[in-house]
């Protein structure tokens, strides 16, 4: 691709297309593209120039924006599978970023836009836009920064509730995309308006801020919900996701919520029934060798359809959420076929699809709340309130094998697991991501030559560190497959592995494990 002139003639031709209609397929299609190109930065300086012009053009610094956005989503989800090149390409990008919001004369529009697209690209953005908002609002309007935060949000919520097509839970996503332009205190101030607001379903949006992981966001939402209340009516629906909530924040934050339902359900009208969900069928992945195992749920909406997803990491727990609805029979039977195809996914049982839920839940307590959009999945799926409820792989690990007979567990069972573990890659989807990978790696076997040496130091250097990790992999693949129907005798190889894994003393001993060495230097190699 040419540089300045055709990026930019191309920048505004999308530009002008997002002010018609929404992002297509194609245009996704080409942040892929770009992704591999290293023009993130290229695309950084682009629109800040375009914004710094005298006479900038609106379209091309929509343009330029959006593709920065769907080219750093790539490169992040390369870099959460390993890719160094991509992870150093991310940090040079936001250093960047941030270089720039520091520069003179920012347009507090470009640093909304800025924001917004790192958001939606799954990345924080720097603390310089935050700094430069603060600064340029100050030159602008003498200090008033509360209102000029809301001016610059807030002006037109009910035209993006109408965009959003009153759906709260994707009207909160685009809230806290743009919030997250403003420092904390413009935060807070952006929720009040949000809670002020008459239209019930801007409030409706606002209640995701509960979910925040800074605690003065959360508490912002809870005490802004609770004034909104008081103005307006209490509205049966708020209580009923505040109650789906609680269990996901931290104690402190826990209690406040009892006692603001408390305080609500007293004024609230009588809760009606919901109605019974009509769950067709659930699906799961595998675990691949970024600790990600996606879980999903067909259902039935009167005439229609939907689709649940749920994207469980290892170290984050529930990791993002979306739900397709409205879709025709047609749609949905394509949808799950791309699910099969793309993704490896099979047919597994509510039971499951509840229990990994409550394990992946259990670890966002301790890191972060889960999204909103799994309020949403809750209520679709009639779940109710799921708390978070650990599950040791161990045990799961003796639970999947429990019921087995002697000669599919003993001596010579284990040997042939064994055996065949050195070949799940070949056969099993997401097996060949089973592998080390990131800037540990690199650094460790870079100055190590020929393949014998890398492996060992694999083995001795980065596997006794990562065995819970890898047993948590083995447990919850097997579990799935398993669920599955329990017809691929691979989940009781993987589960007798798992076994031997987590009593072994050296892991280097464990034929899995050697694999995982053989696996880690050989994409080292091909990098």
């Amino acid at each position: 691709m040419a540089r300045d002139g055709e990026l930019a003639a191309l920048a505004e031709a999308i530009g002008k297309d997002l002010a018609s209609s929404r992002p297509t397929p194609k245009l996704r299609e080409l942040g892929r593209i770009m992704a591999g190109r290293g023009l993130a930065g290229e695309l950084v300086r682009c629109a800040f120039a375009e914004a710094r012009s005298k006479r900038p053009k609106t379209f091309r610094i929509d343009g330029f924006v959006y593709l920065l956005g769907e080219v750093l989503e790539e490169l992040r989800l390369s870099s959460n599978g390993g890719d160094v090149k991509a992870q150093r390409e991310v940090a040079e990008t936001l250093a960047l970023i941030g270089a720039e919001a520091s520069k003179a004369a920012v347009d507090p529009g470009l640093l909304v836009l800025m924001a917004r697209a790192l958001k939606y690209a799954g990345l924080e953005p720097p603390g310089q836009i935050h700094d430069a908002m603060v600064k340029t609002l100050n030159n602008n309007d003498g200090g008033a920064r509360s209102d000029s935060y809301r001016g610059i949000v807030c002006s037109q919520l009910d035209e993006m509730a109408e965009a959003f097509d009153q759906d709260p839970f994707l009207l909160h996503l685009e809230f806290a995309a743009n919030a997250a332009a403003f420092p904390l205190e413009g935060q807070v101030s952006l929720i009040e308006t949000f809670f002020d607001h008459p239209n019930s379903v801007v409030r409706a949006a606002g209640l995701g801020f509960l979910l925040s992981q800074a605690g003065r966001l959360s508490e912002a939402a809870l005490a802004s919900c609770l004034q909104s209340c008081e103005r307006y009516g209490v509205d049966q629906a708020i209580v009923s996701r505040l109650v789906i909530m609680r269990p996901w924040l931290a104690s402190q934050m826990r209690s406040k919520v009892d006692q603001a339902i408390a305080h609500l359900r007293r004024k609230a009208p009588a809760a009606q029934p919901a109605p019974a969900a009509h769950i067709e069928h659930y699906f799961s992945t595998m675990c691949d060798g970024a600790g990600v195992q996606s879980i999903f749920a067909l259902v039935r909406l009167g005439l229609r359809w939907g689709l649940v997803s749920v994207l469980t990491k290892d170290e984050t727990g529930v990791a993002d959420v979306w739900s397709a609805k409205g879709m025709s029979k047609k749609q949905a039977g394509d949808l799950i076929a791309s699910l099969f195809d793309e993704l490896g996914a099979e047919k597994t049982s509510a039971m499951f699809f509840r229990r990994r839920l409550e394990d992946a839940l259990a670890v966002n307590v301790n890191t972060s709340p889960p999204p909103f959009g799994l309020v949403e999945a809750c209520e679709l799926l009639g779940l109710g309130v799921v708390a978070p409820r650990r599950c040791e792989p161990r045990d799961l690990i003796e639970e999947l094998l429990a019921d087995a007979p002697e000669e599919q567990t003993n001596a010579d069972a284990l040997a042939r697991a064994h055996a065949a573990s050195m070949g799940w890659a070949e056969h099993a989807w997401a097996a060949d991501s089973w592998f080390e990978a990131g800037a540990e790696i690199e650094a460790l076997l870079k100055p190590i030559r020929g393949r014998p040496k890398r492996e060992a130091a694999v083995i001795s250097q980065i596997l006794p560190l990562r065995r819970d990790f890898w047993l948590r992999q083995l447990a919850w693949t097997a579990a799935a497959l398993k669920d599955q129907g329990g017809l691929n005798p691979m989940w009781r190889e993987m589960a007798l592995v798992g076994r031997a894994l987590g009593a072994a003393e050296d892991v280097g001993a464990v034929p899995f494990m050697q694999a995982i060495a053989t696996e880690t230097v050989r994409a080292f190699a091909q990098q």
